[in-house]
């Protein structure tokens, strides 16, 4: 294949032959540096009813295992692969595994693949009672033509330096699947963004000098929460509904972003327990909840359409990225658990964002300290 960077070759992926070019190609993620083309790439591994193929050192060290997926229903699923691997692990170590998806079942390495491309990590534990060994799962899953931002930088960060070790590259590659390192980098973007753009774009706010903070966090919330549930088509039919509607609200000169799509959709359409239907924002349920009560403090709001922008803006900026911080993540409404943790925007993750946020003194005063979800199971666990 031509120069290209990790996401453009990704991008051109058909078969399980081209991830493992990709995989290896100094185009790609350049693991040639451990890996000896042909005898570093075993094929047909494994005793599971799925493809294998192990990409090893010199020494037989496992560098990757690449797993293939077959499209038939009555074949394992991603699914029935996590439960093997949080119960067994891996036979040879790997830095990570890849799992690819096929499109229809044409034979191992040839068969088209669909669009999704799995980046997963294994980490072992043990329990202190019995000595029992499990592992934990994180990944990621990219949509190879539409990457989001987030995950680039994951993937580019996944590729070997010149003349890398092993020992950094492993450092390296546990920091890409580390939450809390996600979680600080969002945290740190986020703040930031908050602070200034998001603050202010807000005008007419009682007591604005007291209520700042925790009403933009209260319109903040109404925008993800909106995103997470859009992904079950509940907005109109329309997975992506907020963006649609927002971008068809930016382009049209006669309506402003707030005042002619959030403020009806927030305290009219979620609102409403008899209508439905409506002109601009289409079908819309109602959501019994107090999240979309208009409250006395914001009776005169205003947000400037910079607040929405600075949220969800698909245009690119000079790096590349959608200046709408939303738009560089996967926003997801499936929750992570502790055995298993996707890299994606959940319920979860904004909690954590926004304790964070939280004063040290008000946290010690409210008693509303963050426990992370591991020490959380634990703590359920040791109580029963």
């Amino acid at each position: 294949m031509p120069d290209q960077n990790p996401i453009e070759y990704l991008q051109s992926i058909e078969n399980g032959g081209d991830v493992i070019n990709y995989l290896i190609d100094s185009e790609g993620l350049n693991f040639n540096t451990f890996v000896e083309v042909p005898s570093g790439i075993k094929r047909n591994q494994g005793s599971n009813n799925w493809y294998e193929a192990h990409l090893v050192d010199g020494n037989d060290e496992g560098i990757i295992r690449y797993i293939e997926l077959e499209a038939s229903g009555d074949t394992p699923s991603f699914s029935d692969l996590k439960r093997q691997l949080k119960r067994h692990g891996s036979p040879i170590n790997e830095l990570f595994t890849v799992v690819a998806y096929r499109k229809s079942d044409e034979g191992p390495l040839t068969s088209p693949l669909s669009d999704d491309l799995t980046f997963l990590y294994i980490e072992e534990q043990f329990s202190s009672e019995n000595v029992e060994v499990t592992f934990d799962l994180k990944y990621f899953t990219v949509n190879r033509t539409n990457v989001a931002p987030a995950y680039i930088d994951f993937i580019e960060d996944l590729a070997v330096g010149s003349g890398q070790g092993r020992p950094s590259l492993e450092g390296d590659i546990e920091d890409v699947f580390s939450i809390s390192e996600i979680t600080q980098s969002f945290y740190d973007e986020f703040g930031e963004l908050f602070r200034g753009s998001l603050q202010n774009a807000i005008d007419g706010l009682k007591d604005e000098n007291k209520n700042l903070g925790a009403y933009t966090r209260t319109v903040v919330n109404r925008v993800l929460f909106l995103l997470f549930i859009e992904e079950k088509g509940w907005l109109d039919d329309d997975v992506d509904y907020v963006e649609n509607k927002y971008e068809t609200a930016k382009a049209d000169a006669d309506k402003h972003v707030y005042e002619d799509f959030f403020e009806p959709l927030f305290f009219e359409a979620l609102s409403d327990t008899d209508e439905t239907e409506y002109e601009f924002l289409g079908s819309i349920p109602f959501l019994n909840g107090g999240l979309f009560e208009r409250r006395d403090i914001e009776a005169n709001v205003e947000i400037d359409e910079a607040f929405f922008d600075a949220l969800l803006d698909p245009e690119e900026n000079e790096v590349g990225e959608p200046n709408g911080f939303l738009r560089r993540y996967k926003i997801s409404l499936r929750e992570s658990n502790p055995s298993e943790q996707e890299l994606v925007v959940d319920p979860e993750f904004i909690g954590r964002i926004f304790e964070m946020f939280m004063q040290k003194d008000k946290k010690e005063e409210e008693g509303t300290f963050y426990t992370p979800k591991p020490i959380t199971a634990y703590a359920l666990l040791d109580k029963s």
